[in-house]
């Protein structure tokens, strides 16, 4: 194989010796030789002493191998210098190189690439013409002139010029007749002169046979007693040990030496593991907050549940295939006219949904295929009811994904129509909350096409008026704007409201981006929470679902340590662009992210009202409404929100909980969806204050269960 020898010296501009460790990372997965066979690769990491480390990389073109011309994707993983990641590319015809030397080579899938310098402009010494092909004209300043044929070589004709000549045969080395017989084979042969060559069947006779014995000049024989003698070994501890007569080096056993050196593979550690960020592993969630809300009422749709069916292409009602709960469940399946296909019970027991929310646990077959989830409640076989849209978005905003059972829990607060005898006041508030006797689930699929919806149970939990009687707000930013510390903390501090930073570990301390010492202030002196956006700058930019689970669980642990290790208490992640879903390799992010967080929130938007329920759901997808500023329409407007009838209007009247996220806080007018003035800053705060609802970091939330 052809290894690339990388090294770095790394100081500081104060001569102080960089501290951490460099990850190579290629971008390819595997690699296939016709020699080696299929050969993984994975990530390399050296760590420095005194700034240092050397390390051997396969090269990125290596004969032999395919794919070729990948490169690697270098992270600094520094304590005391900002994180970045930059990509590398490594010529199997550079043996060794030093990484303060290489250069910018060009675009690759819109990141620079740097690689090895290569020489340019004209050649010098025994070399005529130009970088980087160069022409031999001379052999240690000496001209060789002429075109050589076969088995001629240089040879000198002075002492400052040489041609190429045929070599002349030496007949002091060489036969000068023919080899004639001279003595009969096995016999006696004469001793031969200096010039003289030996037949090829010349004998020199039979050696005597040696003499076995145990003295001087005697040979042992194979059963010697000697040879079996199973006697104790000497004691040689000492002298092998470090200032010994003969000590020996780790690299002599195998063994790493006490600073350096670089392990390949995976290690299992079963103590503690320590490094310049704290104590490497996994460090698991508080689990402070609540996971689950026992039901008041629950059909869980075993044998004999009494629901039934209408506008279905086709209907299981006691489906035991894989159930969540007991041995079976209800499915329905749409048929492709975009015909409404429900899940109904009519005619029940009147019943009270005042300060209660509903849970659904259901499945979706294909997530690409249904246009709207639909749940209602009414009396008079629906002819009076209550409407909440429960899917009716695509794309990273999917609150599901295709086959996985999810648990979908909803208010007052994200009611969305009203029929019959039924109706809204202008803020949402429903002109009843009891006597209900019906209940329907309705799903709806794409013009074309024909959706299966799978549904577990159906439950009636309570709501949140004891605990947030006005509702609850959580004031949420992502990224870590150095306008969070500017115009946010001022406009929040007035009124007492606490929010929680979502930080990009790579990118603090950097221009436009609060520092480490900020966001300790704001949790220290002001109650904030700070949790995770990414580790990797980079990372947060490719969104979590363009890597590898392995990747993204190194980003993700990478963070809760730093978090954890600069005295953090944040609990919770915000997917880089709310991308929960699964990685190349086809794990949950979310999945990834609960083993570190107690919450993971997402910016899932539905309209008529998109409040999270407390407790959430599904804790590890919560629900948010992003990016609010004056550009978008509708209810992300500051207009909008602030308004008769807004998401706070129906926050309040419900005691739901409304997340609301903002990127960037602007002097001047928005220009992008991901900024929002000042002045709209403040104007929401006045309104949220004017309404009596508390703003209360999220994690927070998640531990006030009552």
């Amino acid at each position: 194989m052809q290894i690339v020898t990388v090294s770095a010296h790394l100081r500081t501009l104060d001569g102080a010796p960089y501290e951490g460790s460099v990850r190579f990372t290629p971008s390819v997965s595997r690699i296939v030789s016709a020699e080696h066979g299929v050969i993984a690769l994975g990530p390399v990491e050296a760590h420095l002493v005194d700034g240092e480390f050397t390390v051997g990389l396969l090269a990125t073109d290596a004969a032999d191998f395919t794919p070729t011309g990948w490169t690697y994707r270098v992270d600094d993983l520094f304590v005391n210098a900002p994180f970045r990641s930059w990509r590398l590319a490594l010529p199997a015809s550079t043996s060794e190189v030093d990484l303060s030397t290489v250069v910018e080579a060009e675009q690759l899938d819109g990141a620079t690439v740097w690689q090895p310098a290569q020489p340019t402009g004209a050649a010098g010494g025994d070399l005529t013409g130009q970088y980087p092909n160069p022409v031999v004209s001379r052999l240690n300043g000496v001209a060789v002139t002429g075109t050589p044929t076969a088995g001629q070589v240089p040879t000198a004709t002075s002492a400052s010029t040489a041609t190429w000549q045929t070599p002349a045969a030496d007949s002091s080395i060489s036969p000068s007749g023919a080899v004639t017989a001279g003595t009969s084979f096995g016999q006696t042969a004469a001793a031969g002169t200096s010039n003289a060559y030996a037949r090829g069947d010349h004998t020199h006779g039979t050696p005597p046979a040696p003499t076995i014995g145990t003295t001087p000049g005697t040979y042992a024989a194979g059963d010697d007693a000697r040879l079996t003698n199973a006697r104790t070994p000497l004691a040689h501890r000492v002298s092998h040990a470090t200032g010994g007569s003969d000590p020996l080096a780790a690299a002599d056993i195998g063994a790493l030496p006490a600073s350096g050196g670089t392990l390949s593979g995976d290690l299992l550690v079963t103590g503690r593991l320590s490094g310049p960020a704290g104590s490497y592993g996994m460090i698991a969630p508080s689990r402070t907050g609540p996971n689950w809300r026992s039901a008041l009422t629950s059909y869980q749709f075993q044998t004999g549940h009494g629901w039934s069916t209408n506008g279905t292409a086709s209907a299981n009602l006691n489906n035991t295939a894989g159930p969540m709960r007991g041995t079976q469940y209800a499915s329905i399946t749409t048929d492709t006219a975009g015909t409404q296909a429900n899940l109904k019970r009519f005619a029940m027991q009147a019943f009270s949904l005042a300060d209660k929310e509903i849970r659904l646990i259901c499945r979706i077959s294909d997530v690409s295929k249904i246009a709207s989830l639909n749940f209602y409640v009414g009396t008079s076989s629906m002819a009076n009811y209550f409407k909440w849209k429960l899917w009716e978005v695509s794309g990273s905003s999917q609150l599901a994904s295709s086959g996985e059972w999810v648990t979908f829990t909803f208010g007052w607060a994200s009611l969305n129509a009203a029929a019959g005898s039924y109706s809204m006041t202008s803020n949402g508030a429903p002109s009843t909350m009891a006597g209900f006797t019906d209940m329907q689930v309705q799903a709806v699929a794409t013009n074309g096409q024909a959706v299966t919806v799978d549904v577990q149970a159906v439950e009636i939990i309570d709501g949140t008026s004891t605990t947030f009687p006005n509702g609850v707000v959580s004031i949420v930013f992502d990224d870590g704007a150095q306008s969070i510390w500017d115009y946010a903390r001022p406009a929040m501090d007035g009124y007492g409201f606490r929010g929680t930073n979502y930080v990009i570990v790579g990118n603090l301390d950097t221009a436009g981006v609060m520092t480490t010492a900020e966001n300790r202030a704001l949790q220290d002196f002001t109650g904030w929470e700070i949790g995770l956006h990414s580790y990797s700058g980079a990372v947060h930019d490719n969104r979590y679902t363009s890597y590898t689970a392995a990747q993204v669980d190194d980003d993700i642990r990478m963070g809760k340590q730093w978090l954890v290790a600069q005295g953090f208490r944040g609990e919770g992640i915000a997917y880089p662009g709310g991308e929960y879903q699964k990685t190349t390799d086809g794990v949950g992010v979310d999945s990834i992210a609960a083993r570190y967080f107690n919450t993971g929130r997402t910016i899932i938007f539905q309209g008529g009202g998109p409040t999270e329920t407390h407790p959430a759901g599904m804790p590890m997808r919560m629900r948010a409404v992003s990016s609010i500023s004056s550009v978008q329409a509708g209810a992300a407007n500051p207009a909008n929100l602030v308004g008769a009838g807004g998401l706070l209007d129906k926050c309040q009247y419900a005691s739901g909980w409304l997340i609301l996220v903002f990127h960037k806080i602007t002097a001047g007018a928005a220009t992008v969806a991901t900024e929002c003035s000042a002045s709209d800053f403040q104007m929401i705060m006045a309104g949220i204050a004017a309404r009596g609802i508390p703003v209360v970091p999220v994690s927070d939330v998640q531990r006030l269960y009552r």
